[in-house]
């Protein structure tokens, strides 16, 4: 999976770099930030984490270019097919797209910090620790055998999309 952290006081999103198949280690390098125009919304940054089979019909879907959301498998198990992404507009909303719900919404917790991911509770208690976001990163990159990699971030730097590696 990963670990995805959005700070609601700096309006920015942060993710880990590593890609896994099953228990193996892909990739150290897989940013999961992307530019990304979703439909009704403009540009968005949007970040991601589960099946990265569904990820190409996903954001299909999200920039109109597809009539409806990811198909699942039927003899899916549990853990396959699903997923969770965000989305973050250049005003600051946050908004939530998950499996198996077939829309995207607005956060309800726009002043909160949120997470994604099999890092999500691990970098939630780092930031509560030491509201330092790219420490807790680093802290859910160690603890997490999901996670890893580089820190990447992603916010609105005069109104355009920037990403970045920042550990």
């Amino acid at each position: 999976m990963t670990t995805i952290l959005y700070d609601p006081k700096k309006k920015t999103l942060y993710s880990d770099s590593q890609c896994t198949v099953g228990n193996i280690v892909s990739s150290l390098n897989s940013p999961k930030i992307i530019s990304l125009e979703i439909d009704g919304l403009g540009t968005c940054l949007f970040a991601y984490s589960g099946d990265i089979r569904q990820l190409p019909v996903l954001t299909a879907w999200l920039s109109g270019k597809r009539d409806r959301p990811p198909e699942f498998s039927k003899d899916a198990t549990e853990d396959e097919d699903q997923y969770q992404a965000f989305a973050l507009d250049r005003s600051g909303t946050l908004y939530n797209i998950e499996y198996p719900f077939p829309e995207f919404y607005p956060s309800p917790t726009q002043n909160n910090l949120y997470s994604l991911g099999s890092g999500g509770d691990i970098v939630l208690a780092a930031m509560a620790a030491n509201p330092d976001p790219i420490k807790a990163m680093d802290v859910a990159k160690q603890l997490d055998i999901y996670s890893g990699g580089q820190t990447w971030m992603g916010r609105f730097v005069s109104g355009e999309p920037t990403i970045e590696k920042v550990s």
